[in-house]
């Protein structure tokens, strides 16, 4: 496995649906590649910011919709 499968399979890896047989030449590669071992960690430092902004974030904190502007929205959708 090259640097470009990796960002290729990351999605999969991390979802751990990787297929077990290339899951294995992932982890090789991982041993030997310290840039692709510190973009694999910044992705999942990413992802659970991500993950825990999303969950702070509550419909009651988004700002409220002018109803002018709904109304110009349905207006211009007939």
């Amino acid at each position: 496995m090259n640097c470009q499968e990796v960002i290729d399979f990351l999605s999969e890896y991390l979802d751990g649906t990787l297929p077990w047989h290339r899951r294995a030449l992932f982890w090789v590669h991982l041993r030997v590649c310290s840039d692709c071992r510190n973009y694999v960690a910044s992705f999942r430092r990413t992802l659970v910011l991500v993950r825990s902004t999303a969950r702070d974030v509550t419909t009651n904190q988004l700002p409220a919709i002018p109803r002018e502007l709904l109304q110009a929205i349905q207006a211009a959708k007939r």
